[in-house]
């Protein structure tokens, strides 16, 4: 007997009973029912219970994530592989129904989380690093999105952007790519190279105000400018492309599907790297609800926390370790710093060891040049002490011309390393994919203009003492001769 319509765009039967299909084909109409495995039989039926959030999954999975009483759960949205007849043939699938799933996760936390966050007050962000959303390699520096995503402000330059990443050879899948003017790309293999990352601190906003839901947004200045400008992109709907599922055929040839999702653009953080910002939840709801990646392989299995001072983290540690047993605690730039600084001691003492040889290689090619500029001015000399000007004018005078010639050197060496270094920075880099900025430190140039001085100084002084003791010399031996030439004589 109908009782009541229901305006809705799916044919749909509604009943207050939350049993009442199950009433109608397993007593009803006899039909047997699996709660999983296989068929045997294809009047079979599977039997599957789903939630239905009343106000968003959103809300919903953001529980899930934070309260401590449901870390054995794992809320999952109805996909393709749960409800086909309720999806699209092509893109992902993500049903308004919740799954619930008891699993034993081997993750992190949620109410030890919150005890760490309130014990060390040093510890700013955090981001939730999971196997196919925003993944760390532990025992590494790596950290960046699992699969390659893309960002743009235009629907055809990110669909370019997919065509050309969607089928790939097997060979091919840790490749660069190369993606389209106003498209830029994050992956773990381009983390280190200037590609998208993920941060949760969004403590230096300089523009509009910080995200509050999955469809909004914040991007960093440099991502600002490289897509459009940072005041003028508040409000801009970015096109995020997600690679969501790879199917892989006999023939080595991969297949890529990716989900295209558009979130606002609503703030602007300070930053020079290309940088989304969002609270530490995103990593997790924004690849499952938006993207469609299973909640299965966003299981926060590591946790990445800022700190203020990179000093304090080896005591951070300790204090954690002996709270939190069950975790393992660690820097791993710790380890990486601790052999790039042996590395850089022995460097170090090299490089002091050529630079000392080096200095006196240079004060001794100068004053070279500068004694045998002395001698071919030898008559020059002859005439000014004949013309009554004292010798320590005449140093002095030799004195400034070895500066002149040092400080020449100097003005070209420095632009020729201005030069190069601009060919690294901005020429190389382009090529290898490296990221560095240049900072100018003003103590290398004092120290060299101080060495260059007391070089040209010090050469053209001892070549002046030495051709005069040279000249005091010769006029003392030829004295010698001409008074054994008189007693001779």
């Amino acid at each position: 007997r109908l009782s009541g319509v229901v305006e809705s765009d799916e044919p749909t039967i509604y009943h207050t009973n939350h049993r009442w299909n199950e009433w109608v084909f397993e007593e009803k109409m006899r039909l047997p029912s699996l709660d999983g495995g296989d068929r045997q039989f294809p009047w079979q039926i599977y039997k599957t219970y789903y939630f239905v959030p009343q106000k968003s999954a959103e809300e919903l999975l953001r529980l899930v994530v934070e309260e401590p009483f449901l870390q054995d759960y794992i809320f999952q949205t109805a996909g393709r592989n749960e409800h086909p007849t309720h999806c699209r043939v092509s893109g992902p699938c993500i049903l308004d129904r919740l799954l619930v799933y008891h699993a034993d996760k081997a993750g992190v936390d949620s109410s030890d989380l919150k005890k760490i966050i309130e014990m060390e007050k040093h510890l700013k962000n955090y981001v939730y690093a999971t196997d196919l959303g925003y993944y760390y390699h532990p025992n590494s520096f790596l950290a960046g999105f699992a699969k390659n995503l893309f960002i743009s402000l235009s629907r055809p330059q990110i669909e370019m952007a997919i065509d050309a990443d969607s089928s790939i050879n097997e060979a091919a899948v840790n490749t660069f790519l190369n993606p389209p003017a106003g498209v830029l790309q994050g992956s773990i293999q381009t983390s280190l190279a200037g590609g998208v990352n993920f941060s949760s601190d969004l403590s230096h906003l300089i523009y509009g105000i910080k995200p509050r839901s999955l469809e909004e947004i914040a991007v960093s200045e440099e991502v600002a400018k490289k897509l459009s400008s940072p005041t003028e992109i508040i409000g801009k709907t970015l096109q995020i492309a997600v690679n969501y599922h790879d199917i892989g055929y006999d023939n080595g040839k991969i297949e890529k599907e990716y989900s295209i999702v558009e979130a606002v653009v609503v703030g602007v953080s300070k930053g020079a790297h290309l940088t989304l910002h969002h609270e530490p939840f995103w990593t997790i709801g924004f690849f499952h609800l938006k993207a469609g990646i299973s909640s299965f392989s966003l299981v926060p299995r590591h946790l990445i926390f800022d700190i203020d001072d990179s000093r304090l983290s080896d005591s951070l540690i300790a204090s954690l370790e002996k709270e939190f047993s069950a975790y393992h605690f660690a820097n791993p730039i710790a380890n990486l710093k601790k052999g790039i600084d042996e590395t850089i001691s022995f460097l170090r003492i090299a490089l002091i060891a050529f630079s000392s040889l080096a200095i006196l290689v240079s004060l001794f090619l100068f004053f070279l040049i500068m004694y045998v500029t002395i001698e071919e001015n030898r008559k020059d000399i002859a005439l000014m002490h004949c013309l009554g000007i004292p010798r320590k004018q005449i140093r002095k005078s030799f004195i400034i011309c070895g500066l002149s010639i040092s400080s020449s050197a100097f003005i070209i060496s420095s632009a020729e390393i201005i030069i190069a270094d601009y060919i690294v920075t901005y020429v190389i880099s382009g090529y290898v994919g490296t990221n560095i900025d240049y900072r100018f430190n003003i103590w290398p140039l004092l120290a060299s203009v101080i060495t260059a001085f007391f070089i040209a100084f010090m050469s053209s002084y001892l070549a002046f003492e030495k051709f005069c003791a040279n000249k005091n010399r010769r006029y003392k031996e030829w004295e010698i001769f001409q008074q054994r030439y008189r007693k001779a004589k």
